[in-house]
C-alpha cells in the first residue's frame, strides 16, 4: 500500500519521461559503463525519481497488478507515450535485482565496498555482520533452508525473528552450526574467518562476491541504487577514490 501511494503520487513530467527512455536505453542496450549519476538541485526530486526507478526494475505485483503496468496510465498525454511504453515493456528482459540505500544514513566502517555489500545482504533478507557473511556462503551452498529448519527446531522460533535480537541470534546460529556438523573449533574458524573478510573488505572482494551470487543466478542483474552520495562525500563516509575503484573494479561484466 505504501508504495502505491508512493506510485500515486509521483508525476512523471516530459523531462522526466526523456530520462527514463534513456535510462531504459541505457540498461536494456547493455552498455559497458558501470553506472549511472543522476544529478539536479536539492528539492529536484532525485531520490523520488530514483525509488520509482527502482520499483520499475524490480516490477513487484502490487494488490494484484505489476508495478509496470500500474505506472503506464502515467504516460498519457505525453509526446513519446508510445515509445516510453516500449522502453518500459523492454525491462521485461532482465530479472533486476535492486538494492535502493541511503548512503549518508549507512554505515561506512569497513569501507564503501563493504557498504554496498552489506545492503546488497539485507536485500537477500541475511544479516549484514559476519553472521550475514556465513549465511550469504550456506546460500550459495544450498545449505541455508537447512540453516533455516535447524534454528526452528532448536529453538523453536523462526531465525527471521531470533535475527533480530542481537543478545540471541549469535548463540542460536553457532548452536544451528554445530548441530549442522561443524565442530566449535571449525564454527570459530569460520566466524574469524568471516570477520576478517569484512575488515579487508575491498573493490575486488565486492566484485568476486556479487560474482559468485550471478554464477548462480545467470538470469539476473544485480542494481545499486545509492542514495544521497554528494551529501555521504560531505560527511567523509564516501570520498571519490572509493568510488572510482568500485567503478574500475565493476568495469568488465560481471
Amino acid at each position: 500500500k505504501e508504495i502505491v501511494a508512493e506510485l500515486d503520487g509521483f508525476i512523471l513530467t516530459e523531462s522526466l519521461a526523456k530520462h527514463l527512455n534513456d535510462f531504459c536505453d541505457e540498461y536494456v542496450t547493455g552498455s559497458m559503463q558501470s553506472g549511472i549519476w543522476l544529478s539536479g538541485f536539492y528539492g529536484s526530486g532525485k531520490s523520488y525519481f530514483a525509488k520509482m526507478l527502482g520499483y520499475l526494475l524490480r516490477d513487484p505485483v502490487l494488490e494484484g497488478t505489476s508495478m509496470r503496468q500500474r505506472f503506464l496510465p502515467k504516460l498519457a498525454g505525453l509526446p513519446d507515450a508510445n515509445m516510453t511504453e516500449n522502453n518500459l515493456r523492454s525491462l521485461n528482459r532482465f530479472k533486476s535485482h535492486v538494492v535502493l540505500f541511503d548512503s549518508a544514513k549507512s554505515t561506512s566502517t569497513y569501507g564503501l565496498p563493504y557498504m554496498l555489500f552489506a545492503n546488497f545482504l539485507r536485500s537477500l533478507g541475511l544479516l549484514d555482520n559476519w553472521i550475514g557473511i556465513l549465511e550469504f556462503n550456506l546460500l550459495l551452498d544450498g545449505r541455508y533452508d537447512e540453516l533455516l529448519s535447524t534454528i526452528k527446531v532448536n529453538e523453536g522460533t523462526d531465525w527471521s525473528e531470533l535475527r533480530k535480537n542481537m543478545m540471541k541470534n549469535h548463540v542460536a546460529f553457532k548452536k544451528a552450526i554445530v548441530s549442522m556438523g561443524a565442530t566449535e573449533q571449525e564454527y570459530e574458524e569460520s566466524k574469524a574467518l568471516a570477520e576478517q573478510h569484512r575488515r579487508e573488505y575491498d573493490a575486488t572482494k565486492l566484485r568476486e562476491d556479487l560474482q559468485r551470487y550471478l554464477d548462480q543466478h545467470t538470469d539476473t542483474r544485480i542494481v545499486f541504487m545509492i542514495d544521497e552520495v554528494s551529501e555521504a562525500i560531505t560527511q567523509e563516509k564516501i570520498n571519490l577514490l572509493d568510488l572510482e575503484g568500485i567503478a574500475e573494479a565493476l568495469a568488465k561484466r560481471l
